[in-house]
């Protein structure tokens, strides 16, 4: 004898099954200064990149350059930037850190890194930020503020903040929520 099961499904709601597998469209936005903190978040976009089949966009932020005094008081210029000493070092994270990241966009923005980092990700519709975590003193928590702790207040996605010691993917990720309508 059989027994019945009953299901939640309507009698008439048959619908086929569709083989295509299901593919979403990932953004990942990796924010890196180069930093050894950086190296291991490049290493983490890297293996999210080939588990999800993307590339992702790599995006460097420099502090904007202070305006210095012309020696001959004729007006103000600016300091030279380090824009290209940057850009170099973060192209020899990426090779070093990940030799298939040629194929990756980059962009560089100079302003507040945490700002310029959520600006970029809100323009390109990113699904995660990935970042490094890097340790800091006592009077850096009291008078300066992190830049992933401030990407993690202002970001409308997910952020990802990797200490240098990750080496493969996390395979457990805690969520901190308050039960309002956005938290959930």
């Amino acid at each position: 004898m059989s027994a019945f099961v009953p299901t939640t499904q309507p009698i008439g709601d048959v619908r086929p099954i569709d083989p295509r597998p299901l593919t979403l469209h990932r953004d990942v936005l990796l924010a890196t200064d180069a930093s050894p903190a950086a190296s291991a978040a490049t290493r983490v976009a890297a293996a999210l990149a080939a588990r999800w089949s993307t590339s992702p966009h790599v995006c460097t932020v420099i502090l904007s350059p202070p305006p210095a005094i012309d020696p001959m008081g004729a007006g103000i210029a600016y300091a030279p930037s380090i824009a290209e000493e940057m850009r170099d070092a973060v192209t020899d994270q990426l090779v070093s850190c990940c030799p298939e990241s040629s194929g990756w966009s980059r962009e560089t923005a100079a302003g507040a890194p945490a700002s310029e980092i959520v600006r970029i990700a809100d323009a390109r519709g990113s699904d995660l930020i990935v970042l490094g975590l890097r340790p800091h003193a006592f009077f850096d928590r009291m008078f300066r503020d992190e830049t992933a702790l401030s990407v993690m207040r202002h970001a409308s996605m997910p952020v990802l903040a990797v200490t240098p010691f990750l080496t493969r993917l996390p395979r457990r990720i805690a969520v901190a929520i308050d039960f309002s309508r956005a938290s959930i």
